[in-house]
């Protein structure tokens, strides 16, 4: 998996705000790896810290419609399937 950058994340989803993207999570205790698939089928991987918090906040300032999260059915994807249902998503 390849580590991104928050301007790299931004620069993906500049021209592509108006469709529908689907996000993979496959949630750790230590990190979590993150998947972005746009409509043309383009993806974007990237590791991040497991803050929850911090995690929803991004995913919000991206401004992109999210048609489906996909997570890692688990203790430590419960909480965040949880968190991220009450925040919206």
């Amino acid at each position: 998996m390849v580590r991104n950058r928050v301007s790299n994340i931004d620069r993906f989803v500049e021209q592509f705000r108006q469709g529908l993207w689907y996000i993979g999570i496959d949630v750790h205790k230590k990190s979590w790896s993150v998947a972005l698939l746009r409509l043309d089928g383009e993806m974007l991987t990237f590791v991040r810290p497991p803050n929850k918090v911090g995690f929803i906040r991004e995913l919000k300032k991206l401004g992109i419609t999210i048609g489906r999260i996909a997570y890692e059915a688990g203790p430590t994807g419960f909480w965040l399937a949880r968190a991220l249902k009450k925040a919206g998503f």
